[in-house]
């Protein structure tokens, strides 16, 4: 289960797209108070067509682990030697891991400067929260692909609104 489809992958890619352009169907939705300020951050997402060995790919990679889940806690997702897969170059790529994740967590990104290693630098998602349906068949709150798109604010190195003093997304 934990082994998406491409589709849900692409769908995810759609979902970035339309927030981050501001063509989502939901921005009828945006605050009245945000409205006049909200616009396309002319940002387009799209998946790899090369590695960084040169090689055509589709961008997506799969890594089969005996870790049951990982954990904010340390960067094991981003390393092989812990069950996960090493970074491709952060200066070419956005790299994107999902996993199953413990401790109710959806995701976590790195902030611009956070950490000086490329391999540790990226979004990492839990596989529920990845794309929309009809792709995304997970039945619950966090499956429209919008895990992605705050994380990846974070990446960009958006804080959030209430600022740095708790690292919380629940309050």
């Amino acid at each position: 289960e934990q082994n998406i489809s491409d589709a849900q992958i692409l769908s995810q890619l759609a979902v970035l797209n339309a927030d981050f352009r501001r063509t989502n169907t939901d921005q009828i939705n945006t605050p009245s108070h945000f409205a006049s300020i909200a616009g396309d951050a002319g940002i387009e997402f799209c998946i790899a067509s090369t590695d960084p060995e040169g090689n055509l790919t589709n961008g997506i990679t799969r890594t089969q682990t005996t870790v049951s889940s990982f954990s904010v806690n340390n960067n094991n997702i981003k390393r092989p030697d812990k069950g996960g897969v090493t970074a491709w170059d952060r200066d070419q790529y956005l790299n994107i891991w999902v996993g199953n994740l413990s401790d109710d967590i959806l995701g976590w990104a790195t902030f611009p400067g956070e950490n000086t290693s490329t391999q540790y630098d990226g979004v990492v998602l839990h596989y529920q929260t990845v794309g929309a349906a009809p792709f995304n068949t997970n039945h619950w709150q966090y499956n429209k692909g919008r895990t992605a798109t705050h994380e990846i604010g974070h990446w960009l190195g958006l804080q959030h609104i209430w600022g740095t003093g708790n690292a919380s997304c629940s309050d």
